[in-house]
């Protein structure tokens, strides 16, 4: 497409300075019998081709514009998807709904500006010689415009390069205060003074957005009311001038107002573009130190869907790591070794900050371990396998987002639909119809209990629920240790639990206590009952012997 865009604009350019040579050739020889006939089906043509190419090239333009636009916004989405968890804790989000929608936006859009300037720019490499070839005065008198032109902006550009810096920076800080607004509404309402001063910050970020953009827009119609000095001394130049010192008087002077008028337009529209440069300048730099900041925390996915073979044990050793948010402070996951076995139930408890969600996302691979080993039934894990490692686990950790729209769900049958709903006791609470759920505006411990349900429909082998009882009623407390946590491990399932309460610790196969980033206890359950390692072990042993045999036959 490139390629044709060069074309079409080059067409476009010459066009027009097609059309202006035959306006001045033509306007010399207005007496001649012949005029019409020659110059009013040239000038015709030429016009109709010059439009019809213009035409074709702002569509290509415009084509061309969002398919960057749309590259690089898939880019970005992409690298995030692909990158680590610690990155989007250490970004302020703000900042991120900024970069990927206003100033990628912002680039492309100028993209078309570019583009745009083009045939304008090729036209002036045409019609700039003109202006010398009728009248060197004239020519002298449109060199010193140019310059004068250009000089003008460059005298306001760091002013206005830091006043489209705070332009954006405000900007930035006008989406936290909208996000604050959205996410903390109840607080809002339920703290007056908390809400008096978010309005009044807000108002004071806008109103210094307005005396920026005020500011900015002063400094650049200083340059453009030059350049109109500038260019209307062209003109009176033009009109007094070329007569005083040349004996063809008025149609040389009809010939160059012609070739100004026609080059002014497309000069101007290039020139005051500045401000907008530096406003995408400002927009470009930090689109680019994202996927900067991206790359070091991207690491390519394996695509695989299909999840590793999982039928004993999935082992971590000598794993550390530390919390994406705390890099700058002590606190370290680990070293722990670790062995999850298939079909057991796990409940993991500990203060809050002991590690335990991080210990989580290092098991599930959503967090990069600092070092440790990852072996799946005497497989060690490499980086290349990743996906399909993640591919066993599914979750409802504690912050976690529900989709209206059952993504990757698509083949899931409608029965598994109602048991899944059923499990998580959301019957005639919401529904799904054409892949996706009638509703999701519920309760927060209902909304959990529908990622719960959305978690089953996964059918996974691993299931991790973090604080997943935190929000439930005493009564669905009971069902989930009672009657789901039994009939998910009787199905096969393998889950990890963290949990504060501790009335139905006995319904677990191991209990893990958390503090300071390691496991600081282990206890073991059989049948409701607490029992010693060794009986453990020994149990286990008789589970793996009765599945390799189960394996073999």
């Amino acid at each position: 497409m490139k390629f044709l865009l060069i074309g079409v604009a080059l067409i476009a350019g010459l066009s027009r300075d097609i059309v202006m040579v035959i306006i001045f050739k033509a306007a010399a020889e207005i007496e001649s019998p012949t005029f019409y006939l020659t110059w009013l089906p040239l000038f015709v043509g030429g016009l109709v081709v010059f439009i019809g190419t213009s035409y074709a090239y702002r569509v290509l333009v415009r084509a061309v514009t969002t398919r960057i636009a749309n590259t690089v916004k898939m880019r970005l989405v992409r690298n995030l998807l692909h990158a680590q968890p610690p990155f989007l804790l250490k970004r302020g989000h703000g900042a991120l709904y900024h970069i990927m929608t206003e100033d990628v936006q912002r680039v492309s859009g100028f993209s078309g500006v570019l583009l745009d300037m083009l045939p304008s720019i090729i036209f002036l490499c045409v019609a700039g010689p003109q202006i010398f070839f009728l009248s060197p005065i004239a020519g002298v008198f449109a060199v010193f415009v140019m310059i004068g032109g250009v000089y003008s902006y460059y005298r306001q550009r760091l002013a206005v390069e830091k006043g489209a810096s705070n332009i954006r920076r405000l900007e930035i800080k006008y989406f936290e205060h909208v996000s604050d607004v959205i996410n903390g509404f109840t607080e809002l309402k339920l703290h007056v003074p908390r809400k008096r001063d978010l309005v009044e910050h807000t108002t004071e970020t806008t109103e210094k957005h307005r005396d920026t953009a005020v500011f900015v827009e002063k400094r650049y119609s200083m340059g453009d009311m030059f350049v109109q000095i500038l260019k209307y001394t062209l003109f009176g130049g033009i009109l007094f001038a070329v007569p005083y010192y040349s004996d063809e008087g008025t149609t040389l002077v009809f010939q160059l107002v012609t070739v100004i008028l026609f080059t002014i337009g497309p000069f101007e529209s290039i020139v005051s573009q500045y401000p907008a440069f530096v406003g995408t300048k400002v927009a470009f730099s930090r689109t680019t130190e994202l996927d900067e900041a991206l790359n070091q925390y991207v690491r390519p996915d394996d695509e695989n869907t299909a999840p590793l073979l999982f039928e004993q044990y999935l082992t971590i050793k000598d794993m550390a790591a530390h919390h994406g948010a705390r890099e700058t402070s002590d606190f370290v996951l680990g070293p722990i070794d670790f062995t999850l076995h298939r079909g057991e139930v796990i409940y993991i408890i500990g203060s809050n900050g002991s590690g335990k969600t991080t210990f989580l996302n290092v098991l599930a691979g959503l967090h990069d371990p600092d070092k440790g080993e990852l072996i799946v039934d005497d497989r060690p894990v490499g980086t290349d396998a990743m996906g399909r490692y993640r591919a066993m686990f599914t979750s409802v950790f504690t912050k976690f987002h529900l989709f209206r729209i059952l993504y990757g769900l698509k083949d899931v049958s409608e029965k598994e639909i109602l048991d899944s709903l059923s499990q998580a006791q959301l019957e005639g609470v919401s529904e799904v119809k054409n892949a996706e759920f009638t509703r999701i505006d519920l309760s927060s411990g209902q909304r959990r209990r529908l990622a719960l349900a959305v978690a089953l429909m996964e059918q996974r082998d691993i299931l991790i629920l973090d604080e997943f009882i935190s929000d439930q009623d005493p009564e669905r407390r009971r069902y989930f240790f009672e009657d789901l946590v039994p009939a998910l491990k009787g199905a096969g399932k393998t889950l990890i639990v963290t949990t504060h309460n501790l009335q139905w610790i006995n319904s677990c196969d191991r209990l893990l206590t958390f503090d300071d980033g390691k496991v600081q206890s282990i206890r073991y359950f059989r049948d409701g009952v607490e029992i010693d390692e060794e009986q453990y072990q020994n149990g286990r042993s008789v589970i793996a012997a009765e599945t390799l045999s189960s394996s073999a036959k």
